[in-house]
């Protein structure tokens, strides 16, 4: 057989499937002067190993399984056949020999299948586990089959909130569910009790839950209010990989009052734009300084409207644990140069209106002997 000669196509023109479908194709064999080569004549064929690959039209490569050539079939075609698996508009590249077959590539449409409830992920609009009381919960449901592609369509999914301990179910009364994007829903619902519970999303007809179910999660007693609060220091501004950096985050209400909570429900997320490379922050309460909370990045001598905001909280050296703040100290040490953005969340609450604040650090001195 001369492969570039040889001419494929898809079996009685289908050319469209359903994600878990087979997929059928038909070669018919040629020899280097385009004479058809028959089963009579070559029954080597029948495991004859051809080689494929499949990309999306943007060029990313999509998967297919278990690619077989099935042989000689009762019209002097070779067959083979494969599980189409990624959906989307894809190109299939068949080559015997280092030599791609005449016809290809291949165009044919994959659909996602049948929604599987135990694939579906959720994805948190604030990735935390702690949760400010009467805030909203926000999350995205997004619906995949079996080999992870976006089921479209607004699927039905039931909602529990457990209390630990009791194993009570908490009522939800204003749960909301709509659709933002394909084969992704967007769940809602207020919180308005505190303590420790577990979430359940699940399918209640097919007896299912949603992949990383049960969710554990608390809701605590806190007034942060995302605007009114502070972040600010050195450490938001531009500079060089390997120093430290620090900020200070100070947390008010809606009324400019301390807003106390502990210290596990401050979230920063610094993150390098480029390769998402995430120096760790280290966050820690201010230091007392004659019964003040006082942080290094501003003047603790003077009464200024930023001191006055704090309350004051412990002392340096006792245990932080269970204990609640409202001033705190972030330090972190980008290695890597590159824009970087920062965001700094109390529990599910954005600071700063939900605005990453973002600086450049460039690359350090080389010290050369």
């Amino acid at each position: 057989m001369y492969p570039s000669a040889s001419i494929v196509s898809w079996k009685n023109g289908v050319s469209e499937f359903a994600a878990g479908m087979l997929a059928s194709l038909v070669i018919l064999p040629k020899d280097a002067f385009g004479n058809n080569i028959s089963s009579a004549t070559d029954q080597r064929l029948n495991s004859y190993n051809f080689t494929f690959s499949v990309s999306t039209f943007n060029g990313s490569v999509a998967t297919i399984l278990d690619f077989t050539n099935k042989g000689w079939d009762t019209s002097g075609y070779l067959v083979a056949e494969f599980i189409a698996a990624t959906a989307g508009t894809l190109s299939l590249n068949i080559q015997g020999d280092n030599q791609t077959l005449s016809g290809s590539p291949l165009i044919f449409i994959v659909n996602p299948g049948f929604l599987v409830v135990s694939k579906c992920l959720l994805h948190w609009e604030v990735e935390t586990k702690y949760f400010q009381i009467f805030s909203v919960v926000e999350g995205f449901i997004h619906q995949h089959d079996q080999y992870g592609n976006l089921v479209p369509g607004l699927y039905e999914f039931d909602v529990e909130v457990i209390e630990n301990g009791t194993n009570l179910i908490i009522p939800v009364t204003d749960i909301q569910f709509r659709q933002v994007g394909l084969g992704i829903q967007l769940f809602s619902f207020s919180l308005m009790e505190p303590g420790d519970f577990k979430l359940m999303i699940y399918h209640k007809e097919q007896n299912n839950s949603i992949s990383t179910m049960p969710f554990h999660f608390t809701v605590y007693i806190g007034y942060c209010d995302g605007m009114n609060s502070i972040v600010n220091g050195s450490g938001l501004n531009d500079s060089v990989a390997g120093e430290a950096a620090r900020f200070s985050v100070l947390l008010k209400d809606a009324y400019l009052y301390p807003s106390l909570v502990e210290v596990e429900s401050l979230q920063v997320k610094v993150v390098n734009e480029f390769d998402s490379y995430q120096p760790q922050a280290s966050i820690h309460p201010m230091k007392m300084v004659h019964g003040t909370p006082c942080s290094t990045n501003f003047n603790c001598s003077a009464h200024n409207d930023v001191e006055l905001a704090f309350t004051p909280l412990a002392e340096t050296n006792l245990d932080t644990k269970n204990m609640r703040f409202s001033a705190f100290d972030v330090d972190y040490i980008p290695q890597r140069r590159g824009i970087y953005e920062i965001r700094v969340f109390c529990g599910n609450i954005p600071l700063n209106g939900g605005h990453p604040f973002r600086k450049a650090v460039s690359a350090g001195t080389c010290f050369c002997s």
